[in-house]
């Protein structure tokens, strides 16, 4: 279990400063079930499903060869759990490594200290997790779809994978992980009016702009990270550009997210575009639990 703000890392090898002792309710977290009932209705109606926040409580000890030893080490603790900025928690058990963006929330628990080889004292802490999927540490996920007809794998890819249409700006997705994952596309010019789809989902995005060569549109659909940014490369401005979305009152216009399972993506440009634009896909891995 590693904390990164100063690199504290709580694992099981002896001695240590911080000794993992356990992760408590780190698997599947509580569900916000949206539902209704009408008269005479048997049952109910669900209209839709959310993950609440996660909250996990960490036990452990802290360590030191000397009293002086073992304060100093008390000291960096509690100065990484005053922290009133998120902490990136990291987790590993036999089959992977995730991490998770938290808050030390109430006040640990402090227990007496014990002079045994050396000077311990237990802590228990509750993290409170305001996103409460984990995130698979490595790499973000990438596909390309390109001009050239070739398609680029610049990062590892999990089992099983991307698979390829047969048309050059279709591409099949397999997201491995149990959640719904936002995706970051980068539209690289020349392009006329951009739009993407899940077709699997359903959900599209369109816009009424012509990039030039050397521009590009960022698109991030990350709940807490929404954004759309024209980018000129030539001379380094950027902008935010949500003004540029056609179409936001059409059925099925959403911010494409990347559904469990298998999921078709298909790029659209005019049948005249002489030079077809590069897009490139990006995600990450999310998990609603862990052991």
């Amino acid at each position: 279990m590693i904390t990164r703000r100063d690199a504290i890392e709580f694992n099981l090898e002896k001695p240590t400063p911080f000794v993992f002792v356990d992760l408590k309710y780190t698997g599947k977290t509580d569900t916000l079930i949206l539902k209704s009932q009408a008269a005479n209705q048997d049952g109910a109606t669900v209209w839709n499903v959310q993950y609440e926040s996660r909250e996990m409580e960490l036990s452990g000890f802290v360590y030191g060869e000397t009293r002086q030893e073992l304060d100093a080490n008390w000291q960096r603790l509690h100065s990484l759990m005053s922290s009133k900025e998120q902490i990136r928690f990291e987790y590993t058990n036999h089959i992977g490594s995730y991490w998770i963006n938290g808050l030390i929330s109430g006040i640990p628990d402090e227990g007496a200290r014990v002079q045994k080889v050396g000077h311990y004292k237990p802590v228990t802490c509750t993290i409170y997790c305001a996103d409460p999927l984990w995130k698979i540490i490595g790499p973000k996920q990438s596909a390309y779809f390109s001009r050239y007809g070739m398609f680029k794998f610049p990062f590892s890819i999990p089992p099983p994978g991307i698979q390829f249409g047969a048309s050059g700006y279709r591409v099949a997705i397999v997201n491995i992980g149990d959640a719904v994952a936002p995706i970051e596309i980068r539209i690289m010019g020349p392009a006329i009016n951009p739009r993407i789809e899940n077709v699997t989902t359903g959900e599209h995005m369109e816009f009424y702009y012509t990039l030039s060569a050397d521009e590009e549109l960022y698109i991030n659909t990350t709940p807490t990270q929404e954004a759309i940014t024209l980018i000129n490369h030539s001379t380094g401005n950027s902008r935010n550009a949500f003004d540029l979305l056609l179409n936001v009152d059409e059925q099925g216009w959403e911010f494409i997210t990347i559904a469990p399972g298998e999921n078709r993506i298909r790029y659209i440009y005019p049948k005249n575009t002489v030079i077809p634009p590069v897009v490139m896909l990006q995600w990450q891995i999310l998990l609603g639990g862990v052991l």
